[in-house]
């Protein structure tokens, strides 16, 4: 009983620690309880690889998992959706996608720091570190909504992937400082792992593998001199580099034989790529914005450069005092955590979809932290006083934020977005579309013929239609089959293509007022006087910040015109709600030649003229 106490006494921290995380799993499970918004954008792409392969599953003959549609997604996401079958209650699905990394990624942080010989302090140290990381803003964006404009949401496996990510960087960070085989074979495991959850699971491979032959160098350079242990080090980087090999070897040539990596699966991979680039503009506006919402947030990003100035100052003090050797894996881990964090965001700006795409660069922000845990503490350890204070109390504020926001049904919106969080669930302001999605889904099964739809809208409440009429494909078929084309595919140049809006059944977007819908009218007519522009000039001349930027401005115009057609213009209107307002097209020869009339009275993008040629005047 006594051992028991004092086991206790000495791991309290680790106590601390699991009843905060209990804390935010039990208020996140309360939050997706409340959510009534089906699967949307990659989220549905998740749900649906799971409804395949559990239904390949049950069939009980060989199948190859990387060849179950969509290909697109690997099999290694069905352990965080639907890992013990498949269920129409999209909500723990929901609630695993953001819990399972916030726990991961905490895990991972005591794996990597966490050890018997650490004093007091250094354990409350890293349950500081733990408690403050698991707070990082990114990995709290729950319901797609209009009032936050990111790219991510519960349901997507970015955040799955940072926290296997993390893990895989805290085996290695175990098996440096043990020269443990066991603790790199778990690493080599999880590693390969994350390629079957992403296909930027291949950097995390190749960032894991290289850091451990790096920080294996260091060692082996350390001990040069001292022939039986340079042999031993070098027997042990040997067996390692075959350890990494087999899983890593096996999980590449299994994906790269698959559809999943097929030679046109990443021909449309790169072609998105290359159109999100095109898109968005690198501005500091945007980058702001993405870092703020979406991101790691601007408390993590002072944190994260204030201890790396205290972890170099104290490497320069120790180099000064000759004593730098002693510290050379530490040295070398940092170094490792620095290319990670480089790399990652290089992959986030240059190599992948760009700025706004800020959760590509979230699994080598924790990599990151996780490399250079074992510095933190050190440099933790070497401050004290207000100094130890001063920074204690900086990164209390966020976990005390977080335990404030949390606990609420509905927290306050700016509180959100003074946060860098969305802890949206079951909004009241979505109702509406829901019960117009519900109603309109009920027509089409009814009417059992398949449709097409064209969507235009500056905000997500579309994608409430698609997601509920997908949902309902999976969960109660036969659904017919339902088309959506919007100016945005990801595939072509961002853009209005006027022979897919008039072959449409339906049109799809956000209503405006008459007052409001004619100023925006009037602001592109091709007969106003603007300055410096002819009537031949497209819309790229009166508009700045890119070609995004351009195309919302089109969509309002589209909007804003669509919002007074009337059956006049053969049209009728079908459904509405205060954000979204679906059209039936009942002829389209009228539809055309008013289509026609209003293309030729307003000024357009040049990426409209190249895509409509043959409807200009």
């Amino acid at each position: 009983m006594n051992r028991l106490i004092h086991e206790f006494r000495s791991h309290k921290q680790l106590l601390v620690l699991f009843l905060w995380v209990c804390f935010i799993g039990v208020t996140i499970w309360q939050h997706a309880q409340q959510s009534l918004q089906p699967p949307i954008y990659d989220a549905y792409t998740y749900f649906q690889k799971a409804y395949n392969f559990w239904t390949e599953w049950h069939q009980l003959k060989p199948f190859n998992p990387f060849n179950v549609p969509p290909t697109l997604r690997p099999p290694g996401t069905v352990l965080m959706s639907y890992p013990f079958g498949f269920d129409a209650d999209f909500r723990p699905f929901y609630f695993r996608s953001v819990f399972l990394p916030i726990f991961f990624i905490s895990l991972a942080v005591v794996i990597s720091g966490y050890h018997r010989k650490l004093d007091a302090q250094d354990k409350w140290n890293l349950l500081l570190v733990a408690v403050f990381v698991s707070v990082t803003p990114c990995l709290y964006l729950f319901e797609v909504s209009q009032n936050f404009a990111v790219f991510a949401c519960w349901g997507m496996v970015d955040g799955f992937l940072s926290g296997v990510a993390a893990l895989a960087a805290s085996a290695i960070v175990r098996s440096i400082f043990a020269q443990s085989l066991g603790w790199l074979a778990l690493a080599a495991v999880l590693s390969s792992l994350c390629l079957t959850i992403k296909p930027s699971g291949m950097l995390v491979m190749m960032l894991i593998g290289l850091t451990w032959f790096g920080l294996g160098f260091v060692k082996l350079l350390l001990v040069w001199n001292a022939k039986e242990k340079r042999k031993k080090i070098l027997r042990w980087m040997a067996m390692g580099m075959i350890i990494l090999a087999i899983p890593y070897v096996a999980t590449f040539a299994v994906s790269s034989s698959s559809e999943y990596l097929s030679v046109q699966n990443l021909a449309f991979g790169r072609a998105v790529i290359v159109m999100m680039k095109n898109e968005f503009v690198l501005s500091w506006s945007e980058l702001s914005n993405a870092i703020r919402l979406g991101g790691p947030g601007y408390p993590f990003i002072v944190w994260y450069v204030g201890i790396m100035i205290l972890i170099i100052h104290s490497f320069w003090r120790s180099f000064k005092d000759g004593v730098l050797s002693a510290k050379a894996e530490l040295v070398g881990l940092t170094v490792g955590a620095s290319i990670a964090l480089l790399f990652g965001i290089w992959f986030w700006l240059f190599g992948s979809g760009g700025v706004n795409q800020t959760r590509f660069v979230i699994p080598f922000i924790f990599m990151a932290v996780v490399f250079s845990l074992p510095a933190i503490l050190m440099a933790m350890r070497e401050i004290n006083g207000w100094k130890l204070a001063l920074l204690a109390g900086f990164m209390l504020v966020p976990p005390m934020n977080m335990a404030m926001l949390l606990p609420q049904r509905h927290p306050s919106l700016a509180w959100q977005l003074k946060t860098g969080v969305n802890l949206t669930s079951g909004a009241a302001e979505n109702e509406p579309v829901y019960d117009q999605a519900k109603s309109f889904a009920k027509e089409v099964k009814s009417e059992g013929r398949n449709i097409t739809i064209y969507s235009f809208t500056r905000l997500p409440v579309d994608s409430f239609i698609q997601s509920t009429i997908d949902y309902w494909r999976i969960t109660m078929p036969p659904m017919p089959d339902v088309k959506i084309f919007r100016p945005v595919d990801w595939v072509r140049p961002s853009t209005f293509h006027l022979d897919e809006m008039l072959a449409a059944d339906y049109w799809l977007f956000t209503p405006m007022r008459n007052q409001q819908a004619q100023t925006v009218l009037n602001s592109f007519l091709l007969d106003n006087s603007t300055p410096g522009l002819n009537q031949n000039d497209p819309m790229d001349k009166m508009i700045a910040g890119g070609k995004f930027n351009m195309l919302i401005n089109e969509i309002s115009l589209f909007e804003a015109w669509a919002s007074q057609l009337t059956a006049k213009e053969g049209v009728s209107i079908v459904s509405q709600s205060p954000t979204l307002r679906l059209l039936r097209i009942n002829n389209p020869f009228q539809l055309e030649l008013a289509t026609e009339a209003f293309v030729a009275k307003h000024r357009w993008s040049s990426a409209f003229l190249v895509a409509n040629p043959k409807r200009m005047p």
